[in-house]
């Protein structure tokens, strides 16, 4: 009897190609979808393959192409260019604006962050404050430099925190001006000039620097004096001790303890009873305080009963207020010229996010509500925040979800959101996802989850929901059984049903000018990843409201292309139809492809 040969027929390549050492696992069902190779195809929902789509050539950019959605019906092209240049186009590639001198030079803008915030295009980047691309909600754009908002009253709207050790004193000359500044030990560099500090949550701009510990300042809003409290009978020194914080029962004013003796104390004060509160303050040294500015020049009085942690006593006379006096309570701001600008932003919640600054690599900034200007941190809900991440990390990028996903270099974190806790000030905190760290490169999001590449860029992973309570979140991995295919990601983008057929693909572009695909299958736990080629890098990967427009570098010219599953080439055109953005620029010897008028770079 001779044995018949069983031929299995495979019908589902829904696994992609994976790599050499998993092909023997034919107990894994996602091998058993897989191809031991995967080129140049697409991944249906069907788990069949088709032969993937070409790219519609659009236009040239010697750098990276974002496709952004402004509305529902509008979309425009945000251009990066390698001679420091930055072009809005049209959908359809036509130049509408361009400006030049910014410091992204010969990389294209790849490190460049992107947000959109409004009608505002916000972008971030190493070295240099960030830049505004303003729609006028019509048809105009213009470029600006981001800028802080300044109150009437002189108040810059940042955050400041201590970044100088914090054993250091300050000592104003006076109380208003322009007016000299002693620190106790070095701080003053000439590169600080223009930037600002605060004395007790009252700001300073530092004017010049003469030795690196003096200079001088111009006083922005009017600084908190120093007061003498004296009683008639000794005693104080067995109640109070120097640096203790006393209060006023009838005033409220607050001061702490400078000098002491056993019948008098000299107070620096931090609140009076004349303060005039303004929005924001209270975040510095002294958080949680009101935030008021000295404008009389009351503080405390004989009808305070001063009270401190070893008690209480009641002045029998009190001196004017005098000039400030030396204390550590000072801050400075978190990033300007001096300290860096953030590296990284992101849109949320009606708020601009600035994160990845270089004095405070763990914080993130969230502006006030629909005020993306406004910085400066405050106890009212629409009022900024500004929060740090545990364990030192580095905090690279901030993207939007049900919840908000913080990366780093030492793993997630999600800071839950709902309408209950909503975001705003004091709601904030940060919950780690167990799982692999993150590199710098954008997050994205799909219908299955956040989808990130780890620190070493080899590696793609997601986050997904639970739907339980305790544990929401959990971080799967998604290329594990293709990682040969990734070899230091560049950027990640997502095609959301814009593209022929409407799938769902994630692309993946590799340093090296590769580009993997990825489809998630419903109802299935793995993705497919395949390759696709050409002859030339890829660069760059971007997809907003169409198909995903690819930054491919050619020997002489850099074309940005649409994928289009029209097309049979790489960087086509029809002939007799030369996009705008193209003319002039096409080889005279280019083929055509047989029986139709198609002609391409590649």
């Amino acid at each position: 009897m001779t044995a018949e040969r069983h031929i299995v027929r495979q019908r589902d390549f829904s696994g992609g190609e994976v790599v050499e050492h998993a092909k023997r696992r034919d107990d894994e069902p996602a091998v058993r979808a897989s191809c031991r190779t995967q080129r140049n195809v697409r991944i249906l929902s069907t788990g069949a393959i088709e032969q993937r789509p070409g790219r519609t050539a659009l236009f040239s950019n010697e750098g990276r192409v974002d496709d952004i959605r402004m509305t529902d019906d509008y979309s425009v092209f945000l251009c990066f260019g390698d001679d420091g240049s930055l072009t809005i186009r049209s959908e359809h590639g036509a130049p509408l604006a361009r400006a030049y001198g910014y410091d992204w030079g010969v990389n294209g803008g790849i490190e460049a962050v992107v947000a959109r915030a409004g009608n505002d295009l916000v972008i971030t980047f190493p070295d240099q404050a960030p830049k505004i691309v303003r729609w006028d909600g019509t048809s105009a754009w213009s470029f600006h430099d981001w800028a802080a908002a300044e109150t009437t009253g002189g108040q810059k709207r940042v955050p400041f925190l201590r970044l100088s050790p914090k054993n250091i004193t300050l000592l104003p000359s006076a109380r208003t001006g322009t007016i000299n500044l002693t620190f106790s030990d070095d701080v003053l560099v000439a590169s600080m000039v223009g930037t600002r500090i605060r004395f007790i949550d009252r700001q300073i701009e530092i004017a010049t620097v003469v030795t690196s510990t003096t200079g001088t300042g111009t006083v922005k809003e009017p600084l908190p004096g120093s007061q003498a409290l004296n009683l008639s009978t000794n005693g104080l020194t067995s109640i109070f001790t120097l640096g203790e914080i006393v209060e006023g029962s009838v005033t409220g004013s607050k001061g702490i303890i400078t000098t002491l003796a056993t019948g008098a104390m000299t107070v620096q004060l931090l609140t009076t009873g004349t303060s005039t509160l303004i929005l924001g303050g209270g975040q510095g040294p002294l958080q949680g305080d009101d935030g008021g500015i000295v404008t009389g020049s009351a503080g405390f009085t004989t009808a305070d009963t001063v009270t401190g942690p070893g008690g209480a006593f009641v002045p029998t006379s009190v001196g004017a207020i005098g000039s400030p006096v030396a204390v550590t309570f000072w801050d400075e701001e978190v990033f300007n010229d001096y300290r860096g600008w953030p590296q990284s932003c992101a849109s949320d919640q009606s708020r601009l996010i600035f994160c990845d600054f270089p004095a405070v690599p763990e914080g993130i900034a969230w502006s006030a509500l629909l005020t993306f200007d406004d910085f400066y941190p405050g106890a009212n809900p629409t009022e900024a925040i500004f929060e740090t991440v545990p364990r030192k990390v580095r905090v690279y990028n901030v993207t939007d979800g049900n919840d908000e996903f913080v990366f780093t270099d030492l793993g997630i974190y999600y800071v839950p959101i709902s309408e209950s806790n909503p975001l705003r000030p004091g709601s904030v905190a940060f919950r780690r996802i167990p799982g692999a760290p993150a590199s710098s490169v954008r997050p994205v999001s799909t219908a299955q989850g956040v989808v990130y590449a780890n620190n070493a860029g080899n590696r793609v992973l997601a986050i997904v929901g639970t739907g339980q309570t305790a544990q929401p979140y959990v971080i799967r991995p998604s290329s594990d059984l293709q990682s040969h295919l990734f070899t230091g990601i560049r950027c990640l983008a997502v095609e959301e049903g814009g593209g022929s057929p409407p799938d769902e693909l994630v692309y993946a572009v590799n340093d090296d000018g590769t580009v993997v695909v990825g489809r998630y299958q419903p109802g299935k736990e793995w993705p497919g990843w395949v390759p696709w080629e050409g002859d030339y890098p890829v660069r760059w990967a971007s997809a907003a409201s169409h198909a995903a427009v690819f930054s491919v570098d050619y020997p002489s010219i850099w074309l940005a292309e649409r994928v289009d599953a029209d097309r049979y080439l790489d960087g086509a055109v029809d002939y007799d139809a030369i996009p705008g953005g193209l003319a002039g620029l096409l080889p005279d010897d280019f083929g055509t492809e047989v029986g139709g008028n198609m002609t391409s770079f590649g």
